[in-house]
């Protein structure tokens, strides 16, 4: 089915999603993740067919000993003060190493995933960098700097030169030049529609 519209241009064509694919009831602890969107874990979501996955990436403290609470890529769902985040949230490398896991297997053949980073990340570009490059970046679709998606752009061109990954922010453009050559400042032409019920 998904290979149908190989040819067509991304803005004519749709991907089924999950809202805040991070915030599931499977991650769920005594104060974390207590409104959740999901019920089913980011692996779970791209296996059953979300071929778009949300990331709110905050950079925030972390609670890794009974003292030590340090500023950590957290996937939060918080403003962007992070009011709403907790201290024992998810790291953002649990959520990317779930996509790495299907990414890495034979159902991802021939298929195209739109990662959306909604950027709270306080200017630690360069470690989200380091996170998603250390994992699958050699998969990435990557912009080469500072604008939105091609509407002209169209699965098979991104498979065409073995990738399999777009990722897109609307945090516009950082100070971080490798962030800003891997990932697309916004949706371009393209655009989304969701249900937060």
């Amino acid at each position: 089915q998904r290979l149908m519209d190989i040819e067509a241009r991304l803005v004519d064509i749709h991907f089924v999603g999950a809202h805040n694919s991070f915030n599931s009831s499977v991650y769920a602890g005594a104060f974390s993740y207590l409104d959740p969107n999901q019920v089913d874990s980011i692996y779970n979501l791209l296996r059953m067919g979300a071929r778009s996955i949300e990331l709110d990436v905050h950079w925030t403290p972390k609670q890794e000993g009974p003292l030590s609470f340090p500023s950590r890529l957290l996937l939060c769902h918080g403003t962007s003060s992070h009011i709403g985040c907790s201290t024992s949230d998810r790291y953002l490398a649990e959520g990317l190493d779930e996509i790495a896991a299907w990414l890495n297997s034979a159902a991802s053949e021939n298929q195209v995933l739109l990662l959306h980073i909604e950027d709270h990340m306080e200017g630690q570009h360069g470690e989200a960098f380091n996170q998603i490059n250390s994992r699958f970046g050699s998969s990435v679709y990557t912009s080469g700097g500072c604008h939105g998606i091609p509407g002209t752009l169209t699965k098979a061109n991104i498979l065409d030169i073995d990738k399999k990954i777009v990722i897109w922010t609307d945090g516009g453009c950082s100070g971080d030049a490798n962030w800003n050559g891997m990932v697309f400042s916004g949706l371009g032409d393209l655009s989304r529609i969701w249900e937060d019920s």
